[in-house]
């Protein structure tokens, strides 16, 4: 049996593509990194729809029980709702360590929001204005929002049960996702959890934020590597 896998968990309505750059960065580390896909997701719409939280779960639940039958430890990292997943996953005695970025307790930085519209506009920033003309109408249909709400809500009062050290990162230019979700986290569970938050940033930071993103690579590795006490 082999010594530590390190799964990674992507976002509501995402891919693993979303945190390839954070696994090709922990791969050259020579960590064992394997990302999934999650139920309903990747298809579109149509197959979107089809899916609910309890979908999501059992994807993330499957994908644990298939590494932990291989390795004495599991590190959980979760981006996003992959956080809320794999804050579900913590309780299980393989699971070493956790890490969750720009995970959901509080929504939308509207004050960011308004400034990355209002700077679109005034400096013609086409890609900018797409992506949130995507997110406005390229929309989820509204059965399968409110699935993920019960499962933020649920998890909500989950994560003062977590036991395993915890990295809480969370970029304060998150349009997304608010920055005190972060320090609601850290709260919740306590001594177990150190709380990085990032000035600058955006929801996507493995995407978009071509600087923060090294130095989170950074900070995600230092705290997966270094021995626990």
């Amino acid at each position: 049996m082999k010594d530590t896998a390190y799964l990674l968990l992507h976002g509501f309505g995402g891919s693993p593509e979303e945190l390839n750059y954070l696994k090709n960065y922990l791969e050259s580390k020579g960590l064992d990194v394997y990302s999934i896909l999650l139920s309903g997701h990747g298809g579109g719409k149509t197959e979107m729809s089809k899916s609910k939280n309890s979908d999501w779960i059992k994807s993330a639940e499957d994908f644990y029980d298939k590494y932990q039958k291989e390795y004495h430890k599991i590190c959980l990292i979760g981006f996003s709702m992959g956080g809320l997943l794999s804050t579900r996953l913590a309780v299980h005695d393989k699971v070493d360590k956790l890490v969750l970025v720009n995970t959901p307790v509080y929504f939308w930085n509207l004050k960011v929001i308004a400034s990355d519209i209002f700077g679109g506009i005034l400096h013609r920033n086409r890609k900018a204005l797409l992506e949130y003309k995507k997110s406005i109408f390229d929309t989820t249909p509204i059965a399968v929002y409110l699935s993920f709400l019960a499962l933020l809500f649920q998890t909500k009062k989950l994560y003062h049960l977590v036991k395993k050290p915890t990295l809480v990162l969370q970029c304060k230019r998150d349009e997304a996702v608010y920055w005190k979700s972060a320090e609601f986290i850290k709260h919740e569970i306590n001594l177990q959890a150190k709380l990085n938050i990032y000035p600058g940033g955006c929801h996507q930071v493995f995407n978009y934020a071509s600087i923060l993103r090294d130095q989170m690579c950074e900070d995600i590795y230092t705290f997966l590597s270094k021995p626990k006490i």
